[in-house]
This record gives structure tokens, C-alpha cells and sequence, in this order.
């Protein structure tokens, strides 16, 4: 018995497993995260009608602060945790409306043969602007494989594209096991000169010119 349900365990699983998100271009959005504010906005729009239990492991994923540490090396739970961690000075907010939102993230019952994650760029000027991810069959990924793949296309979202190291968030495969922001996404995240974050920072500095 023991034995069929890991089985079907690894087969839930195994799409989940098979490649994240992909980024893809598009010019329909002009204006600088969130009018230039310290704070960039993120909707989550629940389109697969998912319980309340699971819209909270989705938001741990995005907006927890804490932090684990295992043989010297911290990983983070949430987006915001590496946000201190990289002692930016800007935060995340979660607001009800895609309208004015800098990223969206749907959760949608629809199915896509090759990805259980997508996420599409708005830019301007070649910097991103805005995101919107899409995660397909939403209501039938299980609640630990839905948090690191929330996780990761929250990653691609906030700019990082796919990692060749097994340890980041941002490596293309995963497995069923908890999987966390790792210091090695922080590097990335605060050196990558295209991601959205930094389109806020030069948002706001320009302003100040």
C-alpha cells in the first residue's frame, strides 16, 4: 500500500517536475512599476478556485520573511525575506486587482502540455515593467509542488531567468520536497541589471534628478 501511494505520488508530481516557466516578450505596458513607488504590487487572480488553505501557501511563498538555515547557508521562504536579505529598500504588497498590479499571478484550470509555469514581460525602454504569470492546472499541482513553483516563476516574474545550480529556485526541475529561495538567488537578484526591481530603483532616482 505503502508503495502505491508513493507511486502515485511521483506521478502527480512528475509534470510538476518537467520544466518551469518560460519568459516571453511584449511592449504592452509603458509605465515604471507602481508609479515609481518603493512597493511593487502583486494580484493573485484564483481563477481554479482554490481553498483559502492553499491561496496561504502561495502567498508564504511570495511574502514571508523567514528564514532557514542548514550547514551555513540561509534559505528564504518568501520573495520578501530575500528583499531584507539583499537589504533593498523596497517591499512587496499584495493588492486585490490586476488593474494597477506590477505582478500578476494567475491560477488558472487550464492545462499546457509542456509547462506548469509561464510568466510574460512588459517593457519599456528594455527594462520590465510589469509581469504576469500563469499557472496552468492549478487545482490538481499538490500544495508543496504549487509553493516551489509559485517560488520560482515569482523568480522568473521579478526578472531571473532558469540557473544550471541544482540548489537555486530557479533551476528548470524540481521535486515534491519544500524548496527555497537559496543565496545564490540573492546574488542574481541583486546583479541583474534588467529585472524589475531595478527598473523601480532607477524609477525612483530618476525621479529625483
Amino acid at each position: 500500500m505503502k508503495i502505491t501511494i508513493f507511486i502515485v505520488l511521483v506521478i502527480l508530481f512528475g509534470q510538476v517536475s518537467v520544466v518551469f516557466g518560460q519568459e516571453e516578450k511584449s511592449t504592452t505596458r509603458t509605465n515604471l512599476p507602481n508609479e515609481c513607488s518603493k512597493v511593487i504590487s502583486v494580484s493573485i487572480i484564483n481563477k481554479a478556485n482554490l481553498k483559502d488553505a492553499q491561496i496561504s501557501i502561495i502567498k508564504d511563498g511570495i511574502f514571508s520573511k523567514d528564514v532557514y538555515i542548514q550547514e551555513d547557508h540561509a534559505y528564504f521562504n518568501g520573495w520578501a525575506a530575500a528583499f531584507v536579505a539583499i537589504q533593498a529598500d523596497y517591499s512587496l504588497k499584495l493588492i486585490p486587482t490586476s488593474s494597477n498590479s506590477d505582478i500578476t499571478i494567475t491560477l488558472t484550470t487550464e492545462k499546457n502540455p509542456t509547462y506548469n509555469g509561464w510568466t510574460t514581460y512588459h517593457y519599456s525602454l528594455g527594462n520590465i515593467t510589469s509581469s504576469a504569470v500563469v499557472i496552468y492546472d492549478a487545482n490538481n499541482i499538490p500544495d508543496v509542488a504549487l509553493e516551489n513553483l509559485v517560488r520560482h516563476e515569482m523568480g522568473h516574474a521579478l526578472g531571473l531567468k532558469h540557473s544550471t545550480t541544482i540548489s537555486s529556485i530557479m533551476y528548470p526541475t524540481m521535486h515534491y520536497t519544500p524548496k527555497y529561495i537559496s543565496d545564490i538567488d540573492l546574488y542574481e537578484l541583486k546583479s541583474d541589471s534588467k529585472n524589475l526591481i531595478q527598473s523601480a530603483v532607477r524609477c525612483i532616482y530618476n525621479n529625483n534628478i
